[in-house]
């Protein structure tokens, strides 16, 4: 039931480039190391074991296997990333891990569903949901994409559209109230949610 929804399902996001078929490859190489992992199969676990289980799995998942924490690992694999990059590719931030605050709301979506399985109702607003107009909306993370001295710094003058060419778009960032011309309303480039109905979780 974990690798089913860690890996995607219709509660539970993907992890960009993360199958299922790794998932479940990864564990089943040696099982008894991911016992660590049981406590998504135990009702009264808690926040933190469910977020430290999470976000060790992830790090494994994309063979991290000697790195602690994924915010670290990410700036490892971004440097790495830019380095193999030229002026004329564009880098895909999608490609990089998870941060560590992601990572927690991914496995807290991932533990209420492996527990929804097993008959146990819990509140989706404690576990990676939050309610926007009676509307259950996933949370991706609990703290800012970037520090907001940096986020000022970042805006597009996109004519039209904000496509792939947006300076914001590339930086992994959607507009906002500093672009010139879309104002972070009137383009492409905005959240998208894909909205779950409370009776559908």
């Amino acid at each position: 039931m974990f690798i089913h929804a860690v890996s995607r399902c219709d509660t539970v996001s993907a992890l960009y480039g993360q199958g299922k078929k790794k998932a479940f490859q990864l564990i089943q190489r040696d099982v008894k190391s991911f016992q660590f992992l049981d406590c998504f199969s135990n009702p009264v676990s808690t926040k933190e074991e469910i977020a430290s289980a999470g976000e060790r799995f992830v790090l494994q998942l994309y063979c991290a296997w000697k790195i602690q924490s994924l915010d670290r690992f990410r700036y490892i694999a971004y440097n790495h990333a830019i380095g193999k990059s030229s002026l004329s590719t564009s880098f895909k931030l999608e490609s990089l891990p998870p941060t560590s605050a992601a990572a927690k709301q991914h496995s807290y979506r991932t533990f209420l569903t492996v527990q929804q399985w097993l008959g146990n109702n819990l509140n989706p607003t404690e576990w990676g949901w939050t309610l926007t107009d009676d509307i259950l909306v996933p949370v991706g993370t609990d703290q800012r994409v970037a520090p907001e001295c940096l986020l000022k710094m970042v805006s597009c003058g996109c004519k039209a559209g904000c496509s792939r060419h947006c300076s914001c778009r590339k930086l992994g960032l959607y507009c906002s109230k500093m672009c010139s011309h879309c104002l972070g309303q009137t383009c492409s480039n905005i959240p998208v949610i894909d909205m779950e109905r409370s009776e559908d979780i």
